[in-house]
């Protein structure tokens, strides 16, 4: 039986084009989600599956509120402002009632989400 390869390697000159990206990546792009300031830094899902919690990169507290999404239509349900910088860690408790974060300025929180 010949071996045959069925992906090749891309050499990219410049960034990728949703297609290339499409083609040549082991998840594929489902669903964007729109509301930070900046990218994605941190992000968690609650373990019965409902919600995710999003932080982005942030030098201000206007920048530094964290996002819940419901999951089912990836919805915004939620703004949670309380650090003034990059949220950096993000742990649901393991009944999904409480989400730990932990930001850049070293402070934590505990919210009842």
């Amino acid at each position: 039986i010949p071996y045959q390869v069925a992906f090749a390697p891309a050499s990219l000159t410049k960034p990728p084009v949703e297609e290339i990206l499409l083609q040549n990546t082991l998840w594929p792009e489902l669903h964007k989600l729109y509301g930070h300031g900046y990218e994605v830094y941190q992000c968690a899902a609650a373990p019965d599956g409902t919600t995710l919690a999003t932080s982005c990169k942030a030098a201000k507290q206007q920048f530094a509120a964290i996002i819940l999404w419901e999951c089912e239509n990836w919805t915004k349900i939620g703004e949670l402002v309380h650090h003034n910088l990059t949220v950096t860690r993000l742990k649901f408790s393991p009944d999904s009632q409480f989400l730990l974060s932990v930001s850049r300025a070293r402070d934590w929180a505990v919210w009842n989400v």
